[in-house]
C-alpha cells in the first residue's frame, strides 16, 4: 500500500495537532503555577518586589513567573521555600 500525497499531508496535519496539543498542555500547566503562586503571594501580603528580595531576583522573575512564562526549578523552589509551602508532585 503506497501512501498518497492526501495521506501524507493528512499525518503532517495530525502532528501539527499533536504539537499543538502539547504546548497547550504546557501553558495550561505554567498557568496552574503562575495563578498559584500569585494566590499565595497575596494571601502572605508580599508584594512581587518583596518575594523578589527574598530570593534574591528580580522583581522581572516573579512577574514572569505570574504571567506563566517559564523560570528555571531553582527559581520555583526558592518561591516556594519563600512562600512557606511545598510542591506536591503527581504523575499518572
Amino acid at each position: 500500500m503506497t501512501k498518497t500525497t492526501a495521506d501524507k499531508e493528512f499525518i503532517d496535519e495530525i502532528y501539527q495537532d499533536i504539537d499543538l496539543l502539547e504546548s497547550i498542555k504546557i501553558q495550561s500547566f505554567l498557568l496552574d503555577i503562575a495563578i498559584k503562586v500569585k494566590q499565595l503571594r497575596q494571601k502572605r501580603g508580599f508584594s512581587q518586589r518583596v518575594l523578589a528580595d527574598k530570593i534574591h531576583s528580580t522583581q522581572k522573575t516573579i512577574l514572569n513567573l505570574e504571567k506563566g512564562k517559564p523560570v528555571t526549578t531553582e527559581t520555583l523552589y526558592k518561591v516556594f521555600k519563600a512562600l512557606g509551602v511545598s510542591p506536591v508532585i503527581g504523575f499518572e
